[in-house]
């Protein structure tokens, strides 16, 4: 049986140039506000803000994300992913923050290789589940890192990064800056990351709409950050985030931290 390991803060492979910076930020935090991180978890903040619209669902697949994302990117993701340049024969590396039971990664990747498009997936899952075990066996899910996503640390740059129900939602406000910016600066030249995520303060959203979007665009992202209206009867977050790697910075300095 292929071995999942779980990667601690203090103990995991160098993180890919660019994320460093943030991983080390992400540590540091973590470090400083133990008791605070040590809170942070999904029943926690259901119970302190009353918050109940994000349930746990493990087997969303392909089709959920579709409709929620489409909204942003105005086409299938199976399209997104064919318009990312890459050399002949490589493969797409491909990464789900709270996968659940990782139907959406074995759902893309065989999508994918109906065009001829190979694909290296990775999940993060905060807890193991057998379906997700099982496909990592049979190599539908590629590698599986189980454990809080603020201690994952990039090992190599992806291609796409996706997020419906992941982190963001209870990551602590001292640590989303980082967080966000540690996956962006993973991403390949052209690279594309779409984050699912609610705000809870709608009077503070409007500000922080425009706050990310110039934050990203100041160290040399694309980011558009929109309100998803979700069908009803669809359990949904409110909001996507979508960024995009440019090829260059857009600050005076050249500063991408």
């Amino acid at each position: 049986m292929p071995k999942q390991r779980r990667i601690y803060v203090g103990n995991h492979p160098k993180p890919v140039r660019g994320a460093a910076y943030h991983t080390k930020r992400v540590q540091k935090k973590i470090a400083e506000n133990k008791e605070e991180f040590a809170k942070k978890n999904y029943d926690n903040l259901t119970r302190e803000k009353g918050i109940g619209r994000l349930p746990w669902i493990k087997h969303r697949g392909y089709d959920r994300y579709n409709v929620f994302f489409k909204k942003v990117i105005k086409i299938d993701l199976v399209d997104l992913a064919k318009k990312i340049p890459r050399e002949k024969n490589q493969s797409l590396e491909i990464l789900d923050e709270g996968a659940g039971e990782g139907n959406f990664l074995s759902e893309i990747k065989f999508k994918l290789a109906e065009e001829g498009i190979k694909s290296n997936t990775t999940a993060i899952s905060l807890r193991p589940n057998k379906d997700l075990t099982q496909k990592r066996i049979i190599e539908s899910v590629n590698s599986v890192y189980l454990g809080q996503a603020e201690n994952y640390f990039p090992k190599k740059k992806y291609d796409l990064i996706f997020s419906l129900y992941g982190s963001i939602h209870y990551t602590p406000n001292f640590l989303k800056k980082d967080h966000l910016l540690k996956y962006a600066h993973s991403l390949k030249k052209s690279g594309a990351m779409l984050i699912g995520f609610d705000f809870y303060d709608q009077l503070g959203s409007r500000f922080q709409l425009k706050e990310i979007e110039k934050g990203f665009a100041k160290r040399g992202f694309q980011a558009k950050l929109v309100n998803a209206n979700p069908p009803s009867g669809l359990m949904l977050p409110k909001y996507i985030l979508f960024v995009r790697r440019t090829n260059k910075p857009i600050t005076k300095k050249g500063n991408r931290k």
